[in-house]
């Protein structure tokens, strides 16, 4: 199949606008702060602080997808060590809060 120039540069288009849209989700991303306050709710990861934001960006990742923040909490604490939904809910808040403000419905 040939695909015209014009059709090509309009792909090329979307394509930029997509990647422009997402670096804007996570344009206003602070990993200093997601491990401030999920340390002081007292989330830790064994892998470390990088473990952790990886998590984090997961969660957004999720949420960016359209999954609702509810179900990315239920499904983290089913594959997680976290003791509550509670627990997951918190985190996945955090992590909108903090990783991808411009997702989701968590308090900035």
């Amino acid at each position: 199949m040939k695909v015209s120039s014009a059709k090509r540069t309009g792909i090329i288009g979307l394509a930029a606008v997509a990647l422009m849209l997402a670096s804007q989700a996570y344009a206003k991303a602070d990993t200093d702060q997601f491990l401030t306050d999920a340390g002081a709710a007292g989330f830790t990861n064994g892998g470390g602080n990088q473990a952790l934001i990886s998590v984090g960006e997961t969660i957004c990742g999720l949420v960016g997808s359209g999954e609702s923040e509810d179900a990315v909490a239920h499904d983290l604490w089913r594959v997680s060590q976290l003791q509550s939904l509670d627990m997951a809910t918190v985190l996945v808040n955090i992590a909108v809060s903090d990783l991808c403000p411009n997702q989701g419905t968590a308090p900035a």
